[in-house]
C-alpha cells in the first residue's frame, strides 16, 4: 500500500490539525510579513512575536508526560523529607493553623471541601439543567444561548437595548446561578458535616496530604506546559523552536507567556471536546 505525498504547494500548516498562531506586539496581528494560511513568517520587526503553536504528537506527548510525572514524583519526595525547604515551609504553616485549636476547624474544613468544588459545580450544573417548570419543560435547557444573548445585550448602548428582554434575561440567568449554587452547597454539605466532626489534629493531617497532592500535581502541570511550549512553539510551521532553552522561555514578557498559555489551553480544550463529540476540530 502506498501513501500519496502532499502536493508541493500544500501549506505545511494545514497538515497539523491542532495548531494556532499567536501574535504579540504593537501591530503584530496585522503584520503583512506573516501569512498564516501559507505558514510563512518573514517578519524582522523586533517588537513583534509571531509564534506557531501546535499540540505534541503521540510520541512527544509520551516523552513530555513521563518527564512531568518524574517532576511530580520528585516534588512529592521533597515533602517526605522533613528537612527539605518545601516540607519545612508547609509544616510551619500547618503548625500555625493547628495552634488556633478549635477556632481553626471551620477554615480547614472549607479548604478540604473546596478541593472538590469544580466537581460539585459541574454536577450541580447538570442537575439544574434537568429542572422542569410547571408545564414540564426544562427551565434552563437553553442557558448557554441565553448567556450569549445577555453578553450581546450587555455590549449594546443602554438606550438602544431592549429593556424587557434585558430584564427577563438578567432574572433568568440569576435564577440559574442561584439554583446551581444551592445545588452545589447541598451536594457538599454531607462532606462538610462529616469533616466538622473530626478533631483539629486529624484535619491538619488531612490538610497536609491535600496540599502536598495539589502542589505535586501543580508541578506536573508546570513541567508539562514548559516542555510542551519548548517543543511545540515554533517561529513558523517548518521553522525552528521559538525558544532555544528553558532559560530563554522563562525570561519572556508576561503578556507573551499568558497568550501562549491561552493558546494551548484553547487547543487542548477544543481537542478534548472534539474527542467527546462536543465540538469540531480546528483543522
Amino acid at each position: 500500500m502506498t501513501t500519496d505525498a502532499p502536493e508541493q504547494d500544500t501549506p505545511i500548516a494545514t497538515l497539523y490539525r491542532w495548531s494556532t498562531w499567536v501574535h504579540v506586539g504593537p501591530g503584530a496581528e496585522d503584520c503583512e510579513a506573516v501569512d498564516e494560511a501559507q505558514g510563512t513568517n518573514d517578519c524582522s520587526n523586533p517588537l513583534h512575536h509571531h509564534l506557531w503553536c501546535r499540540l505534541p504528537n503521540q510520541y512527544q506527548h509520551r516523552e513530555i508526560r513521563e518527564a512531568a510525572l518524574a517532576a511530580k514524583a520528585r516534588r512529592a519526595r521533597q515533602y517526605r523529607d522533613p528537612d527539605s525547604d518545601a516540607s519545612v515551609i508547609l509544616d510551619a504553616e500547618l503548625e500555625a493553623i493547628a495552634a488556633e485549636g478549635e477556632g481553626a476547624k471551620p477554615a480547614i474544613v472549607e479548604e478540604l471541601v473546596a478541593k472538590d468544588w469544580w466537581r460539585d459545580y459541574m454536577e450541580a450544573q447538570a442537575a439544574v439543567r434537568e429542572l422542569e417548570d410547571e408545564e414540564g419543560a426544562k427551565r434552563f435547557e437553553h442557558i448557554e444561548r441565553d448567556m450569549t444573548r445577555w453578553q450581546e445585550l450587555a455590549a449594546m448602548d443602554p438606550d438602544a437595548r431592549p429593556a424587557d428582554e434585558w430584564s427577563e434575561l438578567e432574572g433568568h440567568i440569576t435564577a440559574y446561578n442561584d439554583a446551581v449554587d444551592a445545588e452545589r452547597e447541598a451536594a457538599s454539605k454531607p462532606r462538610h458535616d462529616a469533616l466538622s466532626e473530626r478533631d483539629v489534629s486529624e484535619l491538619t493531617d488531612m490538610l497536609r496530604k491535600q496540599r502536598v497532592d495539589m502542589d505535586a500535581n501543580g508541578q506536573f502541570q508546570h513541567e508539562y506546559a514548559t516542555l510542551e511550549w519548548l517543543t511545540c512553539t515554533l517561529t513558523k510551521p517548518d521553522g525552528p523552536p521559538a525558544f532555544a532553552s528553558r532559560d530563554v522561555l522563562v525570561k519572556q514578557d508576561e503578556d507573551l507567556l499568558e497568550q501562549i498559555k491561552a493558546a494551548y489551553i484553547d487547543l487542548e480544550t477544543t481537542q478534548r471536546l472534539s474527542a467527546e463529540g462536543g465540538a469540531p476540530g480546528n483543522s
